[in-house]
């Protein structure tokens, strides 16, 4: 793998819109969103999302008279040219997207052995999408 420069990652913007005719980029980490059988197509989507996730932070933080490294004016202006919207909110986190399912006790004990069987411990991430309605 090698690092996309600002100039091939702007590009593979401008493609995702012009075939989606939008730029809400999917989380690839979201098990709602399929990118691919193979890892090089999540980690490539992966690395695309971060991009575009830190050209929000990155605006956000100008917003507020803050210095950054990737987002200067010149690159603001590619960006509004392509119809890209800035937020000026960030995204909610994943602790406030989340909601646990209203799971009866016994099965959420079956879903603990589960884990246990698969991982080994009961220390479960809550970050981690397979179990994330555990931690």
């Amino acid at each position: 793998y090698t690092v996309a420069t600002w100039d091939d990652r702007f590009q593979q913007l401008v493609e995702f819109g012009r075939v989606n005719r939008h730029f809400n980029i999917p989380n690839p980490d979201d098990p709602d969103n399929f990118v691919g059988e193979h890892t090089t197509d999540v980690a490539e989507a992966r690395r695309f999302y971060k991009f575009v996730s830190r050209v929000q932070t990155e605006y956000r933080a100008l917003q507020k008279g803050l210095h950054v490294i990737m987002l200067n004016d010149e690159r603001i202006v590619q960006l509004r040219n392509i119809g890209f919207e800035f937020s000026t909110t960030p995204h909610r986190t994943r602790q406030e997207r989340r909601t646990v399912p209203d799971v009866d006790w016994s099965m959420r004990i079956q879903q603990m052995e589960a884990f246990l069987s698969e991982m080994g411990h009961l220390r479960v991430d809550p970050n981690y999408y397979m179990y994330s309605n555990l931690g």
